[in-house]
């Protein structure tokens, strides 16, 4: 029983991997056709900033868990999101743009980093607010 336990523990781990690594090469198609027409209708730049930053999260505990595939899947989305985000300032935003719609994409950017800073900081205060009640909890011991 143990054994196949472990098995199915080492299938799905590796199929984690592998989905981790296929799931962010889905969108090379998105990408070939953004930089090969220079078309950016239908990507929304804050969603693909939003994406951009959100990775850095599930990166984060990957890292602080030692979670292989989660560090490798949330790199490559990372990279996917950079490259896409800069396909839509490339031929998007930077072409045949007014100041006006410079300023208001400018405010779009800085109000989802504001929002991404927020939430980082929230959970920041709540991992280290649980560490302080474990320590709390094991000096009461």
């Amino acid at each position: 029983m143990k054994n196949t336990k472990h098995l199915n523990k080492k299938v799905i781990a590796t199929s984690m991997l592998i989905v981790g690594v296929i799931m962010p090469l889905v969108q090379i198609p998105q990408i070939r056709t953004l930089y090969s027409t220079k078309v950016t209708a239908g990507l929304s730049l804050e969603t693909w900033v939003m994406y951009l930053f959100l990775c850095f999260i599930p990166l984060a505990y990957g890292i602080a868990y030692k979670l292989t595939p989660l560090i490798i899947s949330n790199i490559l989305w990372t990279i996917v999101n950079i490259v896409v985000v800069v396909g839509i300032i490339k031929y998007g935003v930077a072409q045949n743009v007014s100041s006006m719609d410079s300023l208001i994409i400018i405010n779009s950017i800085g109000k989802l980093l504001s929002l991404v800073s927020l939430l980082l900081f929230s959970v920041a205060l709540i991992l280290f607010s649980l560490d302080l009640l474990k320590l709390n909890h094991a000096k009461a011991r």
